[in-house]
């Protein structure tokens, strides 16, 4: 689309929903973009005019599914793998589970894999029967649902992880870990939280699949953030759904320089899809959303934060409490307290968008509010449809020349109740 006026000047059309944000990148000097679809699809597709290059299905299991961004570096794309297939454990009589979350490394030219790295590196295999003697596999799960972090200087990219989705619980789940670059080799992994195995059937009513000793669910569904500190130390902040932040140093396998409790915790986060970070300073998004009646001990903490990056300090915190109720007093379907999406960072402003659908941006030094923008109404489109936008969840918002780019609307069941859109937005900065 054109950035100024939204015209569309090229449209391609996947195989499924695409949830994972546009990489792009040069190859043999034409311009690609690159992305992955909810059906285990990888694309490269032509910015000029939107022609195929090639598209490659990236893992065997037939539950796949592609939510990281992909990530373009020297003629490689590196593609995160995950899946619902914890979903599916809804069903008694489905043979929970046996995918494998893992990053799938492409020729960017030709779209052909040149190593594949799981996060759990035994297969499953057959380990009980449900009550109803359905057989049940494992270990599985561990999917990675953010992009890869590209550590140039130590020849690595960083990969956050899940939970498992049956048992036996393995050490790929909850965890960091360093896969080398050029061979997929696991370098080092740093698991946070062990014997976390959770499937949806823990919270959907039909539970034979849940496992016997049922975990919290507190992936790491943010990637990772890898910065140099002003006293020249590099460090890789995680942030996890328990609401548990670490600073982890890579140099040293990756060990524990500090950790803080910043929310509660939950289903759909503590940390959810992102923090921010730079200026020695690290900010944090809390959610603890609950989700289908399952509440996790403690108060809820929705907030955002700014961390000394070389302590952990507390340098700021500022309470979030969003109205979701509209002028008649009449609660707002979909309307949620909370920060799950990814955050943006720019000079003077943290941009956090909210649950209950508002963009909210928030002084760096302060914490206090600078502006917010309600972006649950009706739009008339420049391509001449009616819209309108919802709840802000997963994607953060793109600042870029000026213009501040972001989509508006998020349901279905991912969501958990949150409000759909179907708006595409773009505001002009103000100086």
């Amino acid at each position: 689309m054109d950035r100024q006026s939204g015209c569309v000047y090229w449209r391609y059309q996947a195989e499924a929903e695409v949830r994972t944000a546009i990489e792009i990148g040069s190859v043999d000097g034409q311009q690609l973009v690159f992305f992955g679809d909810q059906d285990g699809w990888g694309y490269a597709i032509n910015i000029q005019d939107g022609r195929q290059h090639w598209k490659v299905m990236l893992d065997a299991h037939p539950i796949v599914m592609i939510t990281g961004s992909p990530v373009f570096y020297q003629g490689m794309v590196y593609f995160p793998l995950s899946s619902f297939e914890a979903g599916h454990a809804l069903n008694p009589f489905y043979n929970c589970c046996t995918f494998r979350g893992g990053v799938n490394a492409l020729d960017a030219n030709t779209g052909r894999s040149v190593w594949k790295t799981h996060t759990i590196t035994q297969p499953p295999k057959p380990v009980k029967r449900n009550v109803i003697f359905v057989r049940q596999y494992g270990p599985s799960g561990a999917p990675v649902w953010s992009a890869p972090t590209i550590d140039v200087e130590r020849g690595v990219l960083y990969v956050g992880s899940g939970q498992n989705y049956s048992e036996p619980a393995e050490g790929g789940s909850d965890a960091i870990m360093a896969m080398d670059l050029k061979t997929g080799e696991l370098r080092w992994k740093q698991q946070l939280l062990r014997n976390d195995i959770w499937n949806v059937a823990c919270i959907g009513g039909i539970s034979v699949n849940c496992p016997d000793e049922e975990g919290p669910d507190f992936d790491f569904g943010a990637p990772p953030i890898l910065i140099k500190t002003s006293q020249g130390r590099d460090m890789i902040l995680a942030g996890q759904k328990s609401g548990m932040v670490y600073a982890l140093d890579p140099a040293n396998s990756g060990a524990v320089v500090w950790s803080k409790k910043m929310g509660r915790g939950g289903i759909l986060g503590g940390v959810h899809w992102g923090m921010a970070a730079a200026n020695d300073a690290l900010y944090v998004p809390i959610s603890d959303a609950d989700l289908m009646g399952k509440v996790i001990a403690g108060e809820p903490n929705p907030s955002i934060s700014k961390l000394d990056v070389n302590t952990g300090e507390l340098i700021w915190q500022t309470k979030v409490n969003f109205s979701c109720v509209d002028k008649s007093g009449e609660a707002i379907k979909g309307c949620r307290n909370g920060l799950s999406a990814a955050i943006t960072l720019i000079d003077g402003a943290v941009i956090a968008p909210g649950l209950d659908g508002v963009i909210h941006a928030y002084a760096t030094d302060t914490g206090i509010e600078l502006w917010s923008y309600d972006t649950k109404r009706n739009y008339q489109g420049v391509n001449g449809l009616l819209g309108s936008g919802g709840t802000l969840d997963a994607g953060g918002v793109v600042v870029s020349d000026g213009l501040l780019l972001t989509n508006s609307g998020y349901g279905g069941m991912v969501s958990a109740g949150g409000r759909e859109g179907n708006v595409f937005l773009v505001f002009e900065l103000s100086p």
